[in-house]
């Protein structure tokens, strides 16, 4: 199983991913902006709807726009198993 940061190389024996140190790449991950992600707070939890290893899923409604309806998934940290 590859790990790291997904479309980097995968970490070398020299504690490097894609050429970043560890360090580095969890800095670059804890500050990276995602252009396509809105924030959570727009959105009003309503019921859960599923459970799996890596997190939980949400069904969320938008708070200005209450016809959309989206879901929502809180991904469970596990830094120190995946990198």
């Amino acid at each position: 199983m590859a790990t790291g940061v997904a479309g980097s190389a995968p970490p070398s024996s020299h504690g490097t991913v894609g050429g970043r140190t560890h360090a580095e790449t969890l800095n670059y991950i804890e500050n990276f902006d995602f252009p396509f992600c809105s924030e959570v707070s727009k959105y009003e939890k309503q019921a859960k709807i599923g459970q799996g290893t890596f997190g939980e899923v949400f069904k969320a409604r938008d708070k200005r726009n209450r016809a959309k309806t989206v879901a929502l998934k809180k991904v469970y940290s596990f830094r120190s198993s995946f990198l």
